[in-house]
């Protein structure tokens, strides 16, 4: 009560009602299983094998995991960086084995991002702050690999692109992750004339990051 929360609200019923309906619904705890490797690894390994299942089981359409580790480095960045990058690459890893063991990797996109980036600098700790600047990684078979789109420069500030060609330009427009969503639904088909799209518009232009 002393967060506002009202059982008995409209917003309240209908949130019960959807928590009902998705536990009575479809999902298929066999089929799910029969996924998943013959022996599941532990720990962080895990989480990559369950999205992978799911993806492959037909139980959903799109799926997402943590590292498990807190990237939130105030303290030590560089020890902290580099040994949750190498766990954070290890997982990614396995996951593309994953998909590929289940037969869907030639139809998977694979997102890799953060909310927040790390500030250029060092605190008083060794560590770095938060940053509204910061990076994603983009993999599949149908997305062209091996290059890179945009930069920062010395201050770690978002360089502009131009927008037909992607290349740097002062003169262009500066890459958000509104950019990027819009290219990942133009991508999956899921742009403008889409009831998603009408529901939740990304009003920025559209630019050709798939290509």
């Amino acid at each position: 009560d002393h967060l506002g929360y009202n059982p008995d609200s409209p917003s309240a019923a209908e949130t019960w009602r959807q928590f009902k309906e998705a536990e009575l619904g479809t999902v298929n705890i066999a089929d799910i299983k029969s996924k998943l490797p013959a022996n599941p690894s532990g720990g962080s390994l895990f989480a990559p094998e369950m999205v992978a299942a799911l993806l492959a089981s037909g139980q959903c359409a799109s799926a997402g995991f943590n590292c498990g580790k807190n990237f939130d480095s105030h303290h030590d960045n560089d020890a902290v960086q580099s040994s949750n990058a190498n766990a954070l690459f290890q997982q990614i890893d396995h996951l593309w084995n994953e998909l590929e063991r289940q037969g869907i990797a030639h139809k998977t996109t694979v997102m890799i991002g953060s909310e927040m980036g790390r500030t250029p600098w060092y605190n008083a700790n060794n560590g770095k702050d938060h940053w509204a600047t910061s990076s994603v990684i983009l993999m599949g078979d149908d997305i062209g690999g091996n290059r890179t789109i945009g930069n920062s420069g010395h201050n770690v500030r978002p360089g502009k692109i131009n927008p037909e060609t992607l290349e740097l330009d002062s003169n262009g427009v500066e890459l958000s992750i509104q950019h990027i969503h819009r290219a990942l639904r133009d991508h999956l088909g899921l742009g403008a004339g889409t009831a998603l799209n009408s529901i939740y518009p990304m009003p920025v232009e559209s630019l050709p990051l798939f290509a």
